[in-house]
């Protein structure tokens, strides 16, 4: 049988993880809509520098939403 302190381990890191993508869809949101704001004044280059991403990866986010 498994000792109850792995259990209530794994059952923590479980919940933490979910915590954490949740954490990481909000800010994929957030960053999303940033980056949609910033494209009404600034150049797709200088929004990539800001983020220090390239610029395929401004345009991917933009793209798919993510």
């Amino acid at each position: 049988m498994i000792d109850e302190k792995w259990i209530k381990i794994a059952k923590g890191l479980l919940h933490e993880e979910e915590y954490l993508n949740k954490q990481t869809e909000s800010f994929r949101k957030s960053r999303l809509a940033t980056i949609k704001a910033m494209q009404e004044e600034l150049s797709i280059q200088q929004i990539a520098n800001l983020f220090g991403i390239s610029r395929q990866r401004v345009y991917k986010i933009i793209e798919k939403g993510e």
